[in-house]
């Protein structure tokens, strides 16, 4: 893979230094002047999940497509050097191994198709910074632990991850346990439930929304609970509403009275 030097970038011009084969001719009479006889380098590829033919090679295309082989193995480390690819395809072998994270560097890629090997871990965060990939396939392999959240990884359907039973989070409908996503229960959480549930981890309480409740729980005990035990209080209520409700209407009638004799 190292030696895949046209398919390697320096910076940020990732482009391939393959040329395409076009209008090549040959005349059989001369011996090195090449004439009249045209013909054009086609190429079978799958890109994206369709398989497509390609008239010839493209200056800005770079690919490799070694699916339905019989490879086995690790994948080599040394494809995260071939930054200016933008399709590659391993299905349908026997690799195995982990993916490798350099992939990840491949920062122009726009399908990756790992499917029906036997690839173990877990899928490598680093996969993330691949902002153009528009096709990714690592179903049924052996992979485990959480789908990597953010970018481009969780816009992708549960058809690009299933077939791996150590698999979870969203595309998918099996959610991750504490152990899958990398997180344990704290020290104090673990304190807490060793004396039979009586103690509280204070820690994961809200109180943003415990303030509000103790706040309406006590305007209704402030206002309701002396309406209810005491007559005085209760008396004093309902002469204040209809000192209101009295004021109100002799506004609105002192209003309607100003209308009608302006008409």
């Amino acid at each position: 893979m190292a030696k895949l030097r046209g398919m390697m970038a320096d910076g940020d011009d990732a482009r391939s230094e393959i040329l395409s084969l076009d209008d090549v001719t040959l005349n059989p009479n001369e011996r090195y002047l090449l004439t009249k006889i045209s013909y054009k380098y086609k190429v079978i590829v799958t890109y994206k999940g369709r398989e497509m033919e390609l008239p010839k090679i493209l200056a800005i295309f770079a690919s490799i497509d070694l699916s339905g082989n019989n490879f086995h193995g690790p994948i080599p480390a040394e494809l995260g050097q071939l930054r200016a690819l933008y399709i590659l395809n391993l299905s349908s072998n026997a690799l195995t191994g982990q993916i490798p994270s350099s992939i990840g560097n491949l920062r122009n890629l726009e399908s990756l198709d790992l499917s029906w090997n036997n690839l173990t871990g877990t899928i490598p965060t680093q996969l993330q910074s691949l902002s153009f990939l528009a096709f990714l396939n690592v179903s049924f392999n052996h992979l485990v632990g959480m789908i990597p959240t953010g970018n481009q990884l969780q816009t992708f359907s549960a058809d690009s991850y299933i077939g791996n039973k150590g698999l979870c989070g969203f595309p998918l409908t099996k959610k991750c346990s504490s152990k899958a996503t990398g997180t344990f229960p704290s020290t104090t959480t673990k304190d807490n439930r060793s004396d039979s549930g009586r103690k509280i981890n204070w820690n994961l309480i809200n109180w943003n929304l415990l303030s509000a409740e103790i706040g309406l729980l006590n305007g209704f005990a402030i206002v309701v609970v002396p309406l209810t035990f005491s007559r005085r209080w209760r008396i004093r209520y309902y002469e204040c509403v209809d000192d209101i409700f009295t004021k109100i209407f002799q506004l609105v009638v002192s209003r309607k009275w100003f209308l009608w004799t302006a008409i």
